[in-house]
């Protein structure tokens, strides 16, 4: 696993360890990977619906509302 250090103001940093603390996380870095793990899939499901909108974009475009 790859090492990662980042800075965070004061306020950020009380935010994460309440988090920690209040979500039964070990440790801050465990929290960190939770949220971006979050944001990668919220990512790959934004990309799968936009390539779902691109035909019906298309379609309707085109005039033709109900054409699978």
């Amino acid at each position: 696993m790859s090492t990662m250090n980042i800075s965070l103001p004061e306020g950020v940093k009380a935010f994460v360890d309440a988090q920690v603390a209040e979500r039964g996380f070990a440790t801050s870095s465990g929290f960190i990977r939770e949220l971006i793990r979050r944001e990668w899939e919220n990512h790959k499901l934004r990309a799968l619906i936009a390539e779902a909108l691109v035909p019906a974009w298309g379609r309707l475009a085109a005039g033709c509302p109900h054409t699978p």
